[in-house]
Order: C-alpha cells, then sequence, then structure tokens
C-alpha cells in the first residue's frame, strides 16, 4: 500500500503510514496531508489494496498557517527556496496566486514531481498545490 502511495504522482505521501490493529482487523491510516484530496486519495488506493471496509483513516489535514503579511509574492519566495534545496528542484518553476502555489517544470522521475510537490505543500502560507509537473524519464545509458 505505501508503495502504491509512493508511485501516486498526484499525492504527497510524506507524512503518511499505515499500519494493522490486530484487535480490529482493519488497516489503520495515520498521519498528516495537506489537503482533503490527498486523504481521499490515500484512503482510495488503501482500499483498492485491501478491499472496501478493511481500511480506516485516521489521517488529518494539516493547519493553514497565513501570517498578516504573507502576500503571494512572500509565500512564493518562500516556496521557491524549499524548492532549492531539493535534487532536482532548479528545474522546477512555482507562481502563488492567492496562496495557490502552481508548479511547472519537467522532472526526471515521479519522486522528483512529488517531493517538489510535498516541499511546496509544507510551505508557510500555501494553501493548495496545483503540480503540473511533468516526467520526462531519461534512458539508461
Amino acid at each position: 500500500m505505501t508503495e502504491r502511495w509512493r508511485a501516486s504522482a498526484a499525492l504527497d505521501a510524506t507524512g503518511l503510514v499505515a499500519s494493522l490493529r490486530i484487535d480490529e482487523e482493519r488497516i489503520v491510516l495515520r498521519g498528516d496531508t495537506g489537503c482533503h484530496a490527498d486523504r481521499t486519495l490515500a484512503l482510495e488506493i488503501a482500499e483498492a489494496v485491501a478491499g472496501p471496509g478493511a481500511v480506516r483513516s485516521e489521517i488529518t489535514i494539516r493547519p493553514l498557517h497565513v501570517g498578516a503579511d504573507d502576500s503571494d509574492g512572500t509565500v512564493a519566495a518562500r516556496a521557491a527556496a524549499a524548492l532549492d534545496v531539493l535534487p532536482g528542484g532548479g528545474a522546477i518553476t512555482v507562481t502563488v496566486v492567492d496562496h495557490v502555489a502552481t508548479l511547472h517544470g519537467v522532472v526526471p522521475d515521479t519522486a522528483t514531481r512529488v517531493a517538489g510537490h510535498a516541499a511546496v505543500a509544507r510551505t508557510e502560507g500555501v494553501h493548495f498545490v496545483d503540480n503540473r509537473l511533468t516526467v520526462v524519464e531519461r534512458a539508461a545509458p
């Protein structure tokens, strides 16, 4: 299940954990996500693996942190700084409008796409990430 979470190009699963409670014979999902869509997608993937009714979600949505002086420009600068420290993050551009961060660029793999999404989603002032990154895997030499 966690492998499918990580393989999903649309889900930031960095804060999620799945565990089995023997007394309930159910898989329990724990952790946090940046938005309801991630929580729903994580549950859908888990139920596709384990079956309907075999999963219970305890996933929470992180609270939004927005300061009074958080203009879109300030938030975009924070998001760009978060991307700069990622391997491959330099290929990603970010724009912010009304605290919605949009990612553009071409990245070499799904892991970089997800890492970029996760870094920006955890940036103070970002309410939502519109991930428009394209994965173009390079052929092995």
